[in-house]
């Protein structure tokens, strides 16, 4: 039931992206460094065989304005994804520092990349970069849902990715709340 419930709330917002409307957001003044902390050191506990680092400057843990919710589900995204194409003993490595009036949040992985083309088209919907039966498990939306979440919020989300060396997701939200 759960797993059903991710889906359709999944495609309504992907609905409420093609039709040119924001994901509806609840911000509220949080810190993103302890949920990001908590789901990595979650993660660690899964997948043991992985390497986690994380790195904030000391900037990055201050107050700012987000839908904690949403934000939990871009990182879930990003970290699933990171597990999924990175092989065991590898490292995933996850940053967060302010530059002037942004944050940002990246997730590094030493998977297996990907070619030009497939970073051109990750953030479509239903696309998959591995097709193949052997592929791992999804609905290729991840990204797409990711993407609107963080424009949402005023942000960007962008990748870097060499084939064969791995892949960073970064993205951007408005910074520092001022009061």
């Amino acid at each position: 039931a759960h797993v059903l419930e991710r889906i359709i709330t999944d495609l309504l917002d992907i609905s409420r992206v093609e039709a040119g409307r924001l994901i509806h957001l609840e911000k509220q003044p949080c810190h993103l460094a302890p949920l990001i902390e908590k789901m990595v050191g979650a993660y660690r506990k899964e997948f043991t065989n992985h390497r986690f680092d994380l790195n904030f400057s000391e900037n990055f843990r201050q107050e700012v304005l987000a839908d904690i919710y949403k934000i939990e589900q871009v990182m879930e995204n990003l970290l699933s994804n990171a597990v999924k194409f990175t092989p065991a003993t590898r490292t995933i490595t996850i940053r967060g520092e302010t530059s002037g009036a942004m944050l940002h949040i990246s997730v590094q992985d030493e998977g297996i990349g990907m070619t030009p083309e497939q970073m051109a088209r990750v953030f479509d919907k239903f696309y998959r970069a591995d097709a193949s039966d052997t592929a791992t498990k999804g609905f290729g939306l991840g990204m797409t849902i990711a993407k609107g979440i963080v424009e949402a919020h005023g942000g960007e989300i962008w990748v870097q990715s060499t084939l064969g060396q791995g892949t960073v997701v970064t993205f951007s939200l408005p910074g520092p709340t001022r009061v």
